[in-house]
């Protein structure tokens, strides 16, 4: 295994190296990271400003 990849799994929790090795390095769904940024990506799409999308994410959690 290379240097790289070797800290990268040390670095890792085993729930976050499942998600990786599930989408071969791409993320998930799984990912609440990613979900989170997909609902601020679409948000942006839709117009809203970076206030109204942390007001709206504070909804969510």
């Amino acid at each position: 295994m290379s240097e790289i990849k070797q800290n990268i799994t040390n670095e890792l929790s085993e729930e976050e190296l499942e998600n990786v090795a599930g989408g071969f390095g791409r993320p998930t769904m799984d990912d609440p990271r990613y979900r989170e940024q997909m609902r601020i990506n679409n948000m942006l799409k839709r117009g809203m400003n970076m206030e109204e999308i942390q007001k709206a994410l504070k909804s969510y959690s």
